[in-house]
């Protein structure tokens, strides 16, 4: 199975790494040939091929990239149960988007900035057209999004959804 194969089927994303010292072969210290045949010792003692100079990086040279698989980080048990009770709170039509009041089809994220990871207990419910339209949306329109709905009303929201969540679970434990 290539990597690329095991990157699509396992869902993992690839992370680049650097080959440094290493020869076009991917083994140390065996030789490899190149365009014009001829190996030549390279950096630190190990063979290179001299047929790709002044073409940028030949393969096995400092900063030549490869994938690594890396496996996403996992979700918690009470966060995942906490994710299937949205879903299917939406497919109920049992939550509103806190914009129009129409049936939800989205669950935002609310992050404080770009970079901030995602908590899975600040969502808040949004239909499709205010998750990512162009009207009014986090993702359409982020600074009409965060002038119109500040950080403290969305995490109020979020606050709101999480309790009824929790005393769902209370009654049905």
């Amino acid at each position: 199975m290539t990597k690329a194969q095991q990157v699509s089927s396992t869902r993992i994303k690839p992370k680049k790494e650097s080959t440094f010292g290493k020869t076009s072969n991917g083994n140390f210290g065996k030789s490899s040939k190149g365009s014009f045949g001829k190996v030549s010792r390279g950096s630190f003692g190990k063979k290179q091929s001299n047929g790709d100079f002044g073409k940028g990086p030949s393969k096995g040279s400092f900063g030549k990239e490869r994938l690594i698989i890396k496996s996403k980080p996992k979700v918690k048990v009470e966060e995942l149960s906490y994710l299937q009770w949205l879903h299917e709170d939406a497919q109920l039509h049992t939550s509103f988007c806190m914009v129009c009041n129409r049936p939800v089809q989205d669950w935002h994220h609310v992050k404080l900035t770009s970079t901030d990871k995602k908590n899975h207990k600040r969502l808040i419910p949004l239909c499709k057209a205010h998750h990512v339209g162009n009207a009014l949306s986090p993702h359409g329109t982020p600074a009409l999004w965060r002038e119109t709905y500040s950080m403290s009303r969305q995490n109020k929201i979020a606050d709101e959804v999480y309790n009824r969540y929790i005393s769902h679970m209370k009654i049905f434990n």
